[in-house]
């Protein structure tokens, strides 16, 4: 089987972690690997440092954008073509909304078998609602096109169906994954480097600062929680758009610091006490089952998939319930006995639900479905 692996664009995230990630554990595997993105900014990995080390082919797409650009778009389609026409893949795995329209649509045209996997909804708070309407349309039309649609969550699922996008049969979930023998990090060493005593509450936030993912609200709750226990420190991981502003915000807590994208995930999120993720809409949430791994409590607004991704390893509240957050977050925060039960409730829901190995596994069984393959 040759899989040809196709991203709008590796900029820092969940979506290019989880793709770099399946591309590793298939390359591992056995099954030969092609990779091609647009340009990014600010990427996960160096695409071409990435493709040398696990010795397998990378096209740069370099008219493939993310926003809507007719005359790019229609480059990028020929290069996608011309991409398949020349690596002859068995499958064509396309990732992201951009890369997902273009790539399903020259799947179809060169007769190559796809699986798409959007990572996340974009039917609130991605786009505008003019471009909302306008990607759910060509959502529409794309599903036609390929023979498979991964959402990462149920909650993913049913929203796609809601809005006509495949049917029962095309869409099928399967849940992010990650490499439990990572989590838990060392927290002590995050610690000693922030200056944060042992002891001393800690709050954690990790995520791109960007409106849909509610870091205006963590700073909010920040304010909340230091009114009742003021020895508190915070911890904001994460870079994105908002970052000035969220500064400016900050600038009457002390004790909120600002560490910006760092590598050390496990160490970091083992140094919290609890994390807040504050989501205004979330398919699913990668760093809320890092926590979950690390025995970390999770206090979330129950929106998207997150529901079914914490369970009983967490607190949710409504995203409107701007007060709640920080009230559960300090009722916590008193509580140690408290701490360790919900967290390992999160660490036990992690390796039944979303272990890495399970994950991969799912994924090459409906390859091999799609592909015609039975053993």
């Amino acid at each position: 089987m040759k899989v040809l692996q196709l991203i709008t664009r590796l900029d820092k995230g969940g979506a290019p972690r989880v793709f770099l990630q399946l591309i590793r554990g298939l390359t591992e595997l056995g099954i030969e690997i092609v990779m091609a993105s647009g340009p990014s900014q600010q990427p996960e990995e160096d695409p071409e440092e990435f493709s040398q080390r696990l010795h397998i082919p990378y096209h740069p797409l370099p008219h493939l954008y993310r926003d809507i650009a007719p005359l790019h778009d229609l480059l990028s389609l020929f290069e996608i073509i011309a991409l398949i026409r020349r690596e002859r893949p068995t499958l064509l795995h396309t990732h992201t909304t951009k890369g997902g329209i273009l790539g399903r649509i020259a799947g179809r045209m060169t007769r190559t078998k796809t699986i798409h996997t959007p990572h996340g909804h974009l039917f609130y708070g991605y786009f505008g609602k003019g471009k909302e309407g306008l990607y759910i349309f060509l959502e529409r039309l794309a599903a036609r096109l390929c023979e498979r649609i991964i959402t990462i969550s149920e909650d993913e699922r049913r929203a796609y169906l809601k809005k006509g996008i495949g049917d029962e049969h095309k869409v099928v979930t399967i849940y992010n994954g990650i490499d439990m023998d990572r989590f838990p990090g060392d927290g002590k060493k995050v610690r000693t480097e922030l200056g944060i005593a042992q002891k001393t509450p800690l709050v954690g936030f990790v995520g791109r600062l960007e409106e849909i993912k509610g870091p205006d609200r963590f700073v909010e709750a920040a304010k909340h929680i230091k009114i009742t226990s003021p020895q508190t420190h915070f911890v904001m991981v994460g870079d994105g758009p908002m970052k000035e502003e969220l500064l400016k915000m900050a600038e009457g807590i002390s004790d909120l610091h600002f560490v910006g994208y760092r590598e050390d995930i496990p160490d970091l999120i083992a140094a919290f006490d609890i994390m807040l993720i504050p989501s205004l809409n979330d398919g699913f949430n990668l760093a809320a089952v890092e926590a979950m791994a690390s025995a970390i409590p999770v206090v979330g607004t129950a929106v998207g998939g997150l529901p079914e991704v914490v369970g009983d390893g967490g607190i949710l509240v409504n995203p409107g319930d701007t007060e709640r957050m920080p009230q559960e977050a300090v009722t916590l925060l008193n509580s140690s006995r408290l701490r360790r039960e919900m967290g390992a409730k999160g660490r036990k829901r992690t390796e039944d639900l979303f272990d890495w190995n399970v994950c991969l596994q799912r994924t090459i069984d409906l390859y091999r479905e799609v592909c015609g393959e039975t053993g």
